[in-house]
């Protein structure tokens, strides 16, 4: 018998130029990821479908538990992606066409754009499955700096929870690449705006930690 991925539970759907957590978790013996090269296809996974029409903040992997605190793009730069892909709008449409659209409501709620951001979010866990029973997916919604601010502590915080090698320097943390310089496609100019400098961002994970 092959077996169904569970209900995807995200209500509030993401929205553009707005900010959400979305945490996966399955059962403790299950690991979605178990060896390097899983966590590397994640992040892989992650840039190709995530990366057009969400920045990134802020991400942790580990066995059993994955956190990601995104941003939707503006509508502009949605736009601009999607007929990039060739998926979405039809090379008929402008994008004063598209934001009408994109502004009309869906069912079970949320815009028909939020409805597009919430599929890709979909697609992107949906490699996490693998035939996995008694997963849940939730997302918050929110535009609080200061809410915002302990979401992206809240995630840094699961390498250590889960006793992941490095602590804060977990390899497949968003935590140290925000504070090295380097590439990266991790949105570091605005959480830093959130923090205000890199040492207020270094307290905050030293301070009591969030709870996921």
């Amino acid at each position: 018998m092959t077996l169904q991925p569970p209900p995807i539970h995200l209500q509030p759907f993401p929205e553009p130029d707005s900010y959400c957590r979305v945490l996966w978790e399955g059962p403790e013996h299950c690991l979605p990821v178990s060896k390097p090269e899983d966590y590397k296809n994640l992040l892989r996974n992650m840039q190709e479908q995530l990366l057009p029409c969400f920045e990134v903040l802020a991400f942790c992997l580990s066995p059993g538990k994955v956190q990601l605190v995104l941003k939707g793009r503006s509508p502009q730069e949605i736009f601009s992606q999607l007929r990039l892909r060739g998926a979405f709008p039809r090379e008929t449409e402008t994008f004063n066409t598209f934001l009408e659209l994109s502004a009309q409501t869906t069912l079970p709620g949320g815009t028909l754009l939020g409805s597009h951001l919430r599929r890709l979010v979909v697609t992107f866990f949906q490699t996490l499955f693998r035939g996995i029973k008694q997963t849940r997916i939730i997302l918050f919604r929110s535009n609080q700096p200061a809410e915002i601010k302990d979401w992206i502590v809240a995630t840094h915080q699961q390498a250590l929870e889960h006793g992941m090698v490095g602590g804060w320097q977990w390899t497949f943390s968003s935590f140290a690449a925000h504070l090295h310089p380097g590439a990266s496609n991790l949105a570091r100019a605005r959480v830093l705006e959130l923090f205000g400098t890199a040492e207020a961002f270094r307290e905050a994970h030293t301070l009591q930690p969030q709870t996921a």
